[in-house]
């Protein structure tokens, strides 16, 4: 369903048959519905099953084999057959094959507890500098370091374990680094030459998504650092063999306290934010009469995006969020991710508001944790604003960019029209990517708090270009809390509809390296009865850190912002009165006056983005 997620399907809040719609649709998928009565003491069976042939007679007849029960069940046995006789084929006993399992989720998703956070520091290589010693980069690195001939065994455990996860189709770069000084007896650089040479892996040397043998002492201090720092997972001889490694206890972390909540007062439903009177609605949103901004007033059915953009720096926002953001380039360095998912819309840069008395929190903008609250998108030339009421206040949530500068500013205005003063949080987060994917740059991103300015920096020093450049977040609400590690703010297995975080008074401050990154800031904030109060976050890069310094300088000063604003409005008021057209047809003169010129120049000519296709 739009603005659904897999957590929560929109077809599981129904018992209606499923649409039955295939074809050409905008998002494909299969899914299938079968209905089971099970009777009292009896088992139920279902198989779904999902074939694959060269042509459409192959398919039917798989399917009307796999539709007999009996041929489920023996393809089931024959699997475990199959795998027994290729556990014996790789000489992989049961124990074996669990503990290589566990080094697959650690290749997959890195583990801090078996990473170099000193390496990853210190590291100022690239992935070109891997090229010398035969390695592309491309596949996840495991290193393998052995310092003494006792320390061999763990090499060819990490051997095997390559070969079995190999045939499972999990591919990655398997480094043995021989840390033995070189002498006139070679054992230790010998042995592990016959490990490599033994078996599968020969077939694999010093191939992408093989083994490599190297040694040590013909590589650089900077060499081996660099090693250290890509490796998804570093084992160490004289750590012991693989399952004491992969057992390594946790990483001690400080617990934050938990938010002591009050039941919360009943209240009638809110009203939706009052709404201007527009012109060609369209059933989800219209123009404002002067044609100054388009106003979203209900969900449409596919994502309504607007793309603010200056000549270096810019964001694409849609009626649900605040999109992705980049600086410099729009492919090859998003400061966050950029998703064209029409149905999800799933979020990057999410600011949440909670009422510390009471617990409850909320998102300022329809997703991720908007829930039945009535929001309005207001989208204008250089902006896009997001209104609502909930529990008596009154949210309106402006983001732009400046004229000329490389950050993006969010000014929130929170209204208090009760009779008491209200304690609020306010959060703002990103997902980190500084890279074309966060998936290819999460593993290198370093966060820290810095100590002079007090914001929230964020680098990727592991890319050719823009490796030197430094990300950041801030507020300019003088009392705030940070936290540059994503498990801690959404927590395990959670979401960012219902982050760990809104649990605790206050954010952990975790940064560092080796960490899944992120960036968050928590504002504190007291709203007086029947008065108004503001703050604004910003998400910025600067050339270096100097740069980001000053930018976060010059953006907390009082009244910045809102001169900034009134600039783009300005701006773009001028741009669009230097040719202004009066045609029998309203809706041509609107958009020719406001939206084309300005559409064309951010969208198509500064950005080279937008929600379909970017870069």
């Amino acid at each position: 369903g739009r603005g659904g997620t897999v957590r929560h399907p929109a077809a599981l809040l129904s018992t209606s048959p499923l649409s039955g719609a295939t074809g050409a649709v905008l998002d494909p998928i299969v899914s299938l519905r079968v209905k089971l009565r099970v009777p009292p003491g009896v088992t139920a069976r279902v198989s779904f099953t999902t074939v694959v042939a060269e042509n459409e007679d192959g398919i039917r007849a798989l399917i009307e084999k796999y539709h007999d029960p009996q041929v489920c069940s023996r393809a089931f046995a024959l699997a475990s057959t199959h795998s027994e006789i290729e556990l014996r084929h790789l000489a992989v006993s049961r124990e074996e094959e669990a503990r290589y399992q566990r080094l697959a989720g650690r290749v997959i998703y890195p583990d801090q507890r078996l990473r170099s956070l000193d390496a990853i520091l210190r590291n100022r290589g690239t992935p070109p500098d891997l090229w010398k010693f035969g390695i592309s980069g491309d596949e996840p690195i495991v290193l393998v370091t052995v310092a003494d001939a006792t320390e061999v065994g763990l090499a060819q455990e990490l051997v095997r374990g390559q070969e079995y996860l190999r045939a499972r189709g999990l591919v990655f770069d398997l480094v043995l680094l021989n840390e033995v000084p070189a002498s006139y007896r070679q054992d230790v650089h010998e042995e592990l030459q016959r490990i490599a040479d033994a078996g599968p892996s020969h077939e694999w040397l010093d191939r992408p998504g093989g083994l490599f043998l190297r040694r040590a002492e013909l590589m650089t201090e900077d060499d081996r650092t660099l090693l250290r720092a890509v490796a998804r997972a570093i084992f160490e001889g004289a750590r012991g063999g693989l399952e004491i490694q992969l057992r390594r206890p946790m990483l001690p972390s400080a617990t934050p306290t938990r938010i002591e909540t009050a039941p919360t007062t009943p209240r009638q439903s809110e009203p939706a934010p009052p709404q201007a009177e527009l012109v060609f609605h369209n059933g989800f949103g219209g123009f404002t009469r002067d044609g100054r901004e388009f106003h979203v007033t209900a969900r449409p059915p596919a994502p309504w995006s607007n793309v603010v953009a200056n000549e270096r720096f810019g964001f694409i926002a849609t009626e649900s969020g605040l999109g992705n953001t980049w600086s410099q380039n729009s492919y090859m360095n998003r400061l966050t991710p950029w998703n064209n998912d029409p149905v999800v819309d799933p979020a990057g840069e999410v600011i949440y508001l909670r009422d510390d008395e009471s617990g409850e929190f909320w998102s300022a903008t329809a997703s991720p944790a908007g829930g039945a609250i009535a929001y309005v998108a207001r989208f204008g030339q250089g902006y896009a604003a997001y209104e609502h009421w909930h529990r008596g206040l009154h949210v309106e949530l402006t983001a732009f960019v400046p004229v000329n500068e490389p950050v993006k500013l969010m000014r929130l205005r929170i209204r208090n029209t009760g009779a008491f003063a209200r304690q609020l949080s306010a959060f703002y987060y990103v997902d980190w990517c500084l890279s074309d994917t966060r998936s290819r740059a999460a593993a290198h991103i370093i966060t820290s708090i810095d100590t002079v300015c007090g914001a929230l920096f964020a680098r990727n020093a592991f890319r050719p270009i823009f490796g030197g450049r430094i990300a950041f977040i801030d507020t300019t609400a003088p009392e705030r809390t940070m936290t540059g590690d994503r498990s801690s703010f959404v927590g395990r297995n959670g979401t960012l509809a219902d982050p760990l975080a809104m649990e605790f008074t206050h954010l952990p401050g975790g940064v560092g390296a080796a960490l899944d990154p992120c960036g968050a800031i928590q504002a504190a904030l007291t709203v007086p009865a029947n008065e108004m109060v503001e703050v604004t976050f910003m998400l910025g890069e600067g050339l270096d850190e100097a740069v980001a310094r000053a930018l976060v300088a010059r953006f907390r000063q009082p009244g910045v912002v809102d001169a900034e604003l009134k600039r783009v409005i300005d701006q773009w008021d001028a741009r669009n009165s230097s040719v202004q057209v009066e045609t029998p047809d309203a809706a041509l003169d609107i958009l020719v006056n406001r939206w084309l010129v300005y559409q064309t120049l951010t969208c198509r000519y500064y950005a080279r983005s937008a929600f379909y296709q970017s870069g």
